[in-house]
């Protein structure tokens, strides 16, 4: 039993006419009266009799229909299925970030990417960068702070111009461009010192002979925009995590110069192959963070050794 013959029993069971199944299957009647009759012979069994030039399917018939119909449209499911996964529409997309992209750059980027793809499945664990250097292979992509040297990991490499986070109103809001002058004195919410970007700062505002007035540490960019937004000071921060508060006028958003860089990585597991859903979730959010980037690119790829 062929799938041929299947789905042209299947035919002229629900038409009820070999002419009209033909028609159906795009074939011409004496190939379905073929198909009909090389399955009843492997078969054994009679599955129509004629009355008034009328096609009568036998109790076998109707048994067998049931059969047919389910297994018709499980096949119809499995090909939606297949064609669902080619076209990265449904799946399972496991990611393993650091809290900055965890809880401010990839909420609003799945809520694009998974409105175009409702079926899928996105299973998101933060840990700390520290803890992403030694995480199991057990993920499709992850997101951290460098550095990050895993002989296993394919590695892309990207950085963001950093920006003056203001609060409402004020002073400095008149500037188009923010620099450590500006800011000589003036109360400002850092990073926590174990931070790289705590020590940039400092740095740049050396310098520049400019005097930190720190009032504030904190470990995330959130934090510190919410300070920002309740008045506490002004804060130097990656610029995807401050956008969404800038949209809704929580704070107030100007260049900074000299530029200082807050540097990321995306990472995947060298040897598991990539699944087109994991290749399409790469493709966008590098679209997604290109405003942001001023290099982006450097790509570097490690085998495993031994």
């Amino acid at each position: 039993m062929d799938l041929r013959q299947i789905e042209g029993f299947h035919a002229v069971m629900e038409a009820r006419s070999v002419s009209h199944a033909a028609r159906t299957l795009g074939i011409s009647q004496p190939a379905v009266s073929a198909l009909i009759g090389r399955l009843e012979k492997q078969l054994g069994v009679q599955l129509f009799t004629r009355e008034r030039r009328r096609l009568i399917p036998t109790t076998e018939a109707n048994l067998l229909f049931i059969h047919v119909s389910e297994a018709l449209e499980s096949l119809r499911r499995m090909s939606n299925s297949v064609e669902e996964i080619s076209k990265a529409r449904t799946g399972t997309l496991n990611i393993v970030a650091h809290p900055t992209s965890s809880i401010s750059w990839l909420p609003p980027f799945f809520a694009d990417f998974q409105q175009q793809r409702p079926e899928i499945y996105v299973r998101l664990t933060t840990r700390s960068s520290e803890v992403l250097r030694t995480v199991p292979d057990m993920f499709d992509v992850g997101i951290a702070e460098p550095p990050l040297e895993l002989p296993s990991m394919e590695i892309e490499r990207f950085r963001l111009r950093c920006v003056a986070a203001l609060p409402l109103g004020h002073p400095l809001c008149d500037e188009k461009i923010i620099t450590p002058k500006h800011l000589d004195g003036v109360p400002l919410i850092r990073l926590s010192r174990w931070q790289y970007l705590h020590h940039e700062v400092a740095r740049t505002f050396y310098n520049a002979g400019a005097r930190l007035n720190t009032v504030h540490e904190c470990e995330f960019f959130a934090t510190a925009i919410s300070l920002v937004a309740g008045g506490l000071g002004v804060s130097i921060v990656e610029p995807i995590s401050v956008q969404m508060a800038a949209e809704r006028d929580y704070v107030q958003v100007r260049e900074f110069l000299p530029s200082i860089w807050y540097e990321a990585v995306l990472f995947s597991p060298q040897e598991r192959r990539r699944s087109i859903l994991t290749e399409e979730f790469i493709h966008e959010f590098k679209l997604y963070i290109a405003p942001y980037t001023a290099s982006y690119g450097d790509r570097s790829s490690r085998k495993r050794h031994g």
